[in-house]
């Protein structure tokens, strides 16, 4: 192995963690809501077709340019229409608009900024597994 590019996980890092031979090995995450990105440049040997140098570097989206860094990030048109497509056939339909209007509790749109989802998403009742129903199962001996 000689890359992970890990995600999920909501943070961003980029890092080396050692294997189990004591090498070396880059991680990287961006974190969420697609504010990072990262490059990533793996050089190879063409006759071994072995990896030979990894470079990761987590960049910041600038969706407006206002760092006037690059030039501004501007879709392409073909990508697009098929995300455009792809939302069309995922859109909820009448009936699940209408169940949806009938929640009493309502939910935010996005979470607020570095807050786990289990802070903000309203939940009936915490799965069996989670620590906090565990400790409150608990006792004091």
């Amino acid at each position: 192995m000689d890359l992970v590019v890990s995600g999920h996980t909501h943070q961003a890092y980029n890092c080396a963690l050692p294997n189990s031979k004591g090498r070396s090995i880059p991680v990287t995450s961006t974190g969420a809501f697609s504010r990072l990105m990262t490059r990533i440049d793996l050089t190879l040997d063409t006759r071994s077709k072995d990896v030979i140098a990894v470079q990761a570097e987590n960049k910041l989206v600038d969706r407006n340019n206002v760092l006037g860094a690059a030039e501004p990030i501007m879709p392409v048109a073909a990508i697009s229409q098929i995300v455009a497509n792809y939302n069309a056939l995922a859109s909820p339909s009448p009936t699940e608009l209408s169940a949806a209007s009938r929640r009493t509790s309502p939910r935010p749109a996005m979470p607020p900024a570095n807050r786990p989802w289990a802070t903000w998403w309203p939940m009936p009742s915490l799965p069996p597994w989670h620590p906090r129903t565990k400790a409150a199962r608990s006792s004091p001996s």
